[in-house]
């Protein structure tokens, strides 16, 4: 018995030089620091190799920023005298007036696409493929797609809508209304 427990132990310790070679440990490297209530303050990453492929949108009251996943800010856009509807992935946005009768829809570099007479509020999908306008007394929604045409259902009617909600990650929708009726909405703008 100890003779076989004195070959294991070689054995052990022979493995251990040879087949499981060691490894560093660790390292800890800083990442970005700040506020996003003040992106001009933001301290990127001091690591050099760090993949900077990852970038999020960020808005205030009147300006669009992006921010990657270093910390690294990028201006956008100014719309101090509009309000805007921004696209989940923040590279489309629908800019409008309080009280006007006309949007626009636009790029995140600010080149527009489109003008459409409408006193509607509004909700833009993930990837701005779909849009919902939403009426003044919340009784309609129209469906339009990223070129201002109306598609599928083309609108939906019910009695005060309550809910409106895309997906995280691509262009569906859900429209939810006060007296129970819900309805999901696909890229096409059919009722599923």
């Amino acid at each position: 018995m100890i003779r076989y427990s004195f070959v294991g132990l070689l054995l052990g310790i022979s493995l251990n030089f040879f087949v499981l070679l060691p490894h560093g440990g660790g390292a800890i490297l800083p990442e970005w620091h700040g506020s996003l209530n003040a992106l001009e303050q933001i301290e990127p990453s001091p690591d050099k190799h760090a993949i900077r492929d990852c970038s999020f949108p960020v808005k205030n009251d009147i300006n669009l920023w992006y921010i990657n996943n270093v910390g690294i800010v990028t201006p956008a856009v100014s719309f101090k005298d509009y309000l805007i509807s921004l696209s989940g992935n923040g590279q489309n946005y629908i800019q409008f007036l309080s009280v006007g009768k006309e949007i626009e829809f636009l790029n995140s570099k600010g080149d527009r696409f489109w003008k459409l007479k409408s006193r509607e509020f509004p909700y833009l999908s993930y990837n701005g493929k779909l849009i919902f306008l939403l009426n003044g007394d919340n009784s309609k929604i129209r469906i339009i797609d990223n070129s201002g045409n109306e598609i599928g259902a083309k609108e939906i009617p019910g009695r005060f809508c309550t809910a409106i909600r895309f997906s995280d990650y691509s262009d569906f929708g859900g429209i939810g209304f006060l007296n129970g009726s819900f309805y999901i909405i696909n890229q096409n703008g059919a009722v599923i």
